[in-house]
C-alpha cells in the first residue's frame, strides 16, 4: 500500500481533544483488493472521497464523498482490485457544531464533480499542512479549514426548483435529519415544524427538491438500510428492525417483503 500524506495525533491535551481532534487523516491511500470493515460503539466522524473505482456496501461510489456520523458501521473497498481513497477521522464539540451548520446529510454518498472532489483533497492537504509543521497547534484554525471544505462540499447538494444556483438549504436540511435519524424517524409534522413551514407546503417543496415525498423517502432510507445490515453484519431481524426505527420485528418483516419481494431472512439468505 502507499500513501501520499499521513497524519495520526498523539499529542493533544484531554481538553483539546474534547474540542476538536483530528484522530487521523489519509490523502490518496492506495488499497490492497478488499473491503475494510470497522465502525460501532464510540468510533468518532469519519470523513471519506473515493478516487478510485469501489464500493460503500453494494454501491458504487467512485468520485463519490461521504461522512459518516459517529458509532455507525462502515463497510467499502473493492474485492478485485486496488483502490484509492483519502479520509480523515474526526472527533470533539467543535466537530459537532460544524455539523449542526452544515447541510451535508450523514451516512450518505454524495455525488461530487471531479474538480470539488480535486479541491476536497486541496483542503485535506491544507488541513495536514496545519497539522504537521505548527506547534502549538491551532484548533481554530484545523476548524477554519474544515469549515471551508464542507461549505465547498455543499455546493454539490440538490438546487432548489425554479432557483438555479441556489440550494433549498431548509429541506436539505430536512433530509440530513432523516438521514441522522434511522433508528428514531421525525414524523412529518416534526419535520414540517423543524423547517417551520406547514406541512402542505413542506410536502411540496421537499418533493421539488428530491422528486418523492418526504415519508416515502424516509422510508426508503429506513429499509436500504435494514438491506445492508441484513447483508454484511451478524444481527437478528430484532436487532436490525430496532437499528431502522421498527418497535415490532414481525411488522418491519412485513414492509420489508412489500417493497422487496422477500422476508428479511429470506434475502439475508440469498444475500
Amino acid at each position: 500500500m502507499a500513501i501520499e500524506n499521513y497524519y495520526c495525533s498523539s499529542s493533544q491535551t484531554s481538553a483539546e481533544s474534547d474540542y476538536f481532534n483530528v484522530m487521523e487523516l489519509g490523502i490518496r491511500e492506495e488499497m490492497l483488493p478488499g473491503f475494510v470493515h470497522h465502525g460501532g460503539k464510540n468510533y468518532p466522524y469519519l470523513l471519506m472521497y473515493f478516487h478510485t473505482p469501489c464500493f460503500v456496501e453494494k454501491t458504487p461510489a467512485e468520485g463519490k464523498f461521504i461522512l459518516w456520523s459517529p458509532q455507525m458501521l462502515h463497510r467499502y473497498g473493492n474485492p478485485d482490485r486496488k483502490w484509492c481513497h483519502s479520509w480523515a477521522i474526526l472527533r470533539g464539540e467543535a466537530m459537532n457544531k460544524l455539523m449542526a451548520e452544515t447541510p451535508i446529510p450523514l451516512n450518505y454518498l454524495l455525488d461530487v464533480s471531479r474538480a470539488t472532489g480535486d479541491k476536497m483533497v486541496f483542503y485535506l492537504k491544507m488541513l495536514w499542512e496545519e497539522l504537521t509543521n505548527n506547534i502549538p497547534v491551532d484548533l481554530d484554525m484545523q476548524v477554519g479549514i474544515l469549515r471551508l471544505l464542507f461549505r465547498e462540499l455543499s455546493r454539490s447538494l440538490p438546487q432548489a426548483e425554479g432557483r438555479p444556483g441556489h440550494r433549498d438549504t431548509v429541506i436539505v436540511a430536512a433530509a440530513r435529519i432523516m438521514h441522522n435519524s434511522l433508528s428514531h424517524p421525525p414524523t412529518l409534522a416534526e419535520l414540517a415544524e423543524n423547517a417551520h413551514l406547514s406541512i402542505p407546503r413542506f410536502v411540496v417543496r421537499f418533493k421539488q427538491c428530491y422528486r418523492i415525498p418526504p415519508m416515502q423517502y424516509m422510508m426508503q432510507l429506513r429499509l436500504e438500510r435494514a438491506m445492508r445490515l441484513l447483508s454484511y453484519w451478524n444481527l437478528s431481524v430484532k436487532q436490525v428492525a430496532e437499528e431502522v426505527g421498527f418497535e415490532d420485528p414481525l411488522y418491519f418483516s412485513k414492509v420489508f417483503r412489500r417493497l422487496y419481494g422477500k422476508s428479511p431472512k429470506h434475502f439475508r439468505h440469498i444475500s
